[in-house]
């Protein structure tokens, strides 16, 4: 069965429309469940009527009356669409509820509506009283009648206006309304999807009881119906996942043995069990989706490499794609350093055509077991061997459709790393079709680290204190909210900074580091940093992901609040990573707003990132706790709110399950999901 939500929104329009019709298909309005899940702004109960009023009021009043006069005049300064004439138009009409008489005026109305209002001997109308001279008139009112029991008011549509959209949804045949299913009705027993539907667009029905008891209980019904529909899709993503096939890679303890002999260094309990969930799921004959999740400097990326090391010890390829080169070039570096043995190469943008040109060959007759490099890995010119495994660190960074065409160079495995801490919530939308391991201790090497707040009045003390570090051999970030001035807004920036460092340590060797630079230029000040021939390096958020250099142990943060929680976080992650312990300073030169400071309050109080990142997904919501739009991910929510609806979402991961039995037993009704795991399931 069809479900008739699915119906395109082009069998609504009968005669008129096209120009309407085209500007909500431009506007990813094509269904009628795309119509209406552009829910009303507003919604205004209609009054009982009543005599005239005495006084002006905002409230909406509900007059009748019969016509006494009419009189309209031109307007000379006003014209309407193809240059026609406008006019104001003003009625004498006497109360049908009393003796009272009054003015209702309109103005800028066309020819049609003058003469219509002319010939009319009584008058249903809808507005706001107004005083004018002591006397009440209305201006502009709605002309009834009305048999609707509110007033709704849309968003504009890609220049549809409100008026325009409610008509539109008037135009809804009443059987098409009576054929809106859904089969989680069944776990949501307080109220129908059809019932919601109506009520949220004012759609009389004598069955519904007043609009005011179900409002709120209608939108908590669409909020379940998507996030359903996003488990959903999550769902059908593992059940596609699950048909495939993928390279079956033995793994044993005498692996497992080789593999941590070439690490300087133990495996912590949650490492050695992430590892082991890694080996049993390339081992399986499927395809690996599996997300390691862990706070800064837990050790992921040993796990990541535990897979690479498996896939070359059985004659397959890895390729480790990081979202920005400085990160792809540490972990070239680092797992050249560990498996010297293994041959592996480094692929980024900046790479001369020369060499690009050799690596691509080594990639593809197979001499190169492991690849690192940014987005530049999934270019058409770049192909395997014998691909076997993907690795991706910092998934949000890059978005689900780079993922996959990165994986589509071969039937591979995917590992999926992040160092920013997912919220539950969050990853039961955003990552749920992936198997989950979790890593929450730390290296023993790991240090810790404290967190304070600069202001002013301590700023001299800060300096001090970096100045004695540096003294000692040890180095510094300080991190800057931008690069250059800006006018819009007062930020303090990287060449700012700069300038004012080198006239307080002279004597110290400093650099600065942002985005904007080339390649080339980022490339040799991290390499120099990392060899200590830089003392204090400025820099953005560039640093935030995966910098590793163990020496540097102060992190100095100017305008803290204009990051994000996690952000703060991660950039606090890059220090304490070495022999001494971590210290970041959190710089404000200004007032801070309440919000604002309970938020610079949370990193100073808390080192566990999970914490953090529930915070920080409270505070800011969830479409900016990444800074980033995921390209390919699941639609959009327009109801639903994961952190408000936290209980809607439990549910729905609970029976999202029960319904998938039903609806995958029916192959001809899944199979298309299997085809493409990102559509829109319907239920």
């Amino acid at each position: 069965m069809v479900n008739i939500l699915n119906f395109p929104i082009k069998e609504i329009f009968k005669k008129k429309g096209p120009a309407t019709l085209k500007k909500l298909h431009e506007d990813g309005i094509h269904t009628l469940k795309d119509l209406l899940w552009v829910l009303p702004l507003q919604q205004i109960p209609i009054p009982e009527e009543g005599p005239f009023p005495k006084l002006p009021s905002s409230e909406l009043f509900l007059g009748r009356g019969a016509i006494l006069k009419v009189t309209s005049r031109p307007n000379f300064y006003a014209k309407g669409r193809g240059r026609a004439m406008l006019y104001n138009c003003t009625a004498l009409v006497k109360d049908t509820h009393s003796d009272s008489v009054i003015e209702i005026k309109w103005f800028n109305i066309y020819l049609n509506f003058k003469d219509k209002i002319s010939q009319l001997k009584e008058i249903i109308f809808l507005g706001e009283p107004q005083d004018f001279q002591g006397k009440i008139q209305f201006i502009n009112p709605q002309l009834g009648p009305f048999s609707e029991k509110v007033i709704v008011r849309y968003p504009q549509i890609n220049g549809i206006q409100s008026y325009r959209y409610r008509e539109i949804i008037q135009k809804i045949p009443a059987d098409f309304w009576e054929q809106i299913h859904s089969e989680a009705d069944v776990f949501y027993p307080e109220i129908s999807l059809k019932a919601a539907l109506k009520i949220l667009h004012g759609i009389n029905d004598t069955a519904l009881m007043p609009y005011e008891y179900h409002t709120e209980n209608a939108r908590r019904r669409l909020a379940f119906e998507e996030l359903i529909q996003e488990q959903l899709m999550l769902l059908a993503r593992k059940a596609h996942n699950h048909h495939k096939s993928a390279p079956i890679i033995p793994s044993s303890p005498e692996l497992l043995e080789k593999f941590t002999k070439q690490l300087p260094f133990l495996l912590t309990s949650d490492q050695t069990q992430a590892i082991a969930e890694v080996l049993h799921d390339l081992n399986s004959g499927h395809p690996m989706m599996r997300l390691i999740q862990g706070d800064v400097g837990c050790g992921k990326t040993t796990v990541a490499f535990a897979g690479a090391f498996a896939m070359s010890v059985n004659n397959y390829q890895t390729g480790m794609m990081a979202p920005t080169e400085s990160l792809a070039l540490q972990h070239f570096l680092k797992f050249k350093e560990q498996f010297s043995s293994i041959p592996a190469d480094i692929l980024l943008g900046s790479t001369a055509n020369k060499e690009k040109k050799a690596i691509l060959s080594r990639l593809s007759d197979g001499t190169t077991s492991v690849v690192f490099g940014t987005h530049s890995l999934i270019q058409e010119s770049v192909r395997f061997k014998n691909l076997g495994l993907v690795i991706v660190d910092e998934q949000h960074k890059f978005g689900v459709e780079q993922r996959i065409r990165l994986s589509n160079k071969g039937d591979v495995h995917s590992l999926i790393m992040t160092a920013t801490p997912i919220p539950r919530s969050l990853r039961l939308t955003q990552f749920g079709d992936l198997d989950l391991s979790v890593i929450r201790s730390f290296p023993s090497t790991k240090k810790s680290i404290t967190t304070k707040i600069v202001t002013e009045t301590n700023f001299v003390i800060f300096l001090n204190f970096l100045n004695s570090k540096i003294k000692k051999g040890e180095q510094a970030f300080i991190v800057a909210p931008a690069i250059t001035e800006s006018v819009s807004m007062d930020l303090i920036h990287v060449e700012k900074i700069y300038r004012r460092f080198l006239k307080i340590f002279p004597h110290y060797k400093l650099a600065y580091l942002h985005g904007q630079m080339k390649p080339s230029e980022k490339e040799n000040i991290f390499i120099q940093f990392k060899n200590r021939q830089i003392d204090i390096l400025i820099a953005t958020s560039v640093i935030e992901v995966g910098i590793d250099v163990p020496n540097a142990n102060i992190m100095a943060i100017f305008n803290p609040e204009r990051f994000g929680l996690s952000s703060l976080h991660q950039l606090r992650g890059r220090v304490g990573r070495g022999t001494f312990p971590g210290h970041c300073f959190l710089i404000v030169d200004q007032p801070l707003s309440e919000n604002a400071a309970k938020r610079i309050s949370i990193i100073e109080k808390t080192l566990d990132g999970f914490l953090i990142a529930e915070e920080d997904l409270k505070m800011r919501g969830e479409g900016n706790l990444f800074g980033e739009d995921q390209s390919g991910e699941i639609p959009t929510r327009k109801v639903a709110d994961i952190i408000r609806d936290q209980d809607l979402l439990e549910l729905a991961v609970t029976k999202s399950g029960e319904l998938w039995k039903t609806l995958a037993s029916d192959e001809k009704h899944i199979s298309s999901m299997y085809q493409n795991p990102f559509v829109e399931l319907t239920i």
